[in-house]
């Protein structure tokens, strides 16, 4: 009988977020660099990074007086995936989550 080897899973790739150069990383490549405020993807970045880049969290943008919720984040996920073909983000629960994979 053969012995059958076990051997770990390759570890889980995720992006790193630098909130003080306001840098997102993914293997070792520059996905974005926010020059402008961008204060909605800045938050949303950190709050993937201090989740540990699960693969899906819930809505982290604080409401806004006049905007439907429902089309706050929908917004933000084009502005995260504008301008960038290594990450693609996107809405799961009626606009109440966001997640991430890489674009392969």
């Amino acid at each position: 009988m053969k012995s059958q080897r076990k051997t770990s899973p390759k570890p889980r790739e995720i992006p790193f977020y630098d909130p003080d150069d306001r840098e997102l990383w993914f293997r070792g490549q520059l996905v974005k660099r926010l020059s402008q405020p961008a204060d909605v993807q800045h938050l949303i970045f950190q709050a993937f990074q201090e989740q540990g880049w699960k693969r899906v969290i819930d809505d982290p943008l604080p409401p806004v007086a006049g905007k439907d919720p429902k089309e706050h984040l929908p917004q933000a996920i084009t502005n995260l995936n504008r301008a960038q073909q290594v990450l693609h983000f996107f809405g799961r629960g009626a606009g109440t989550r966001i997640g991430w994979e890489p674009v392969e």
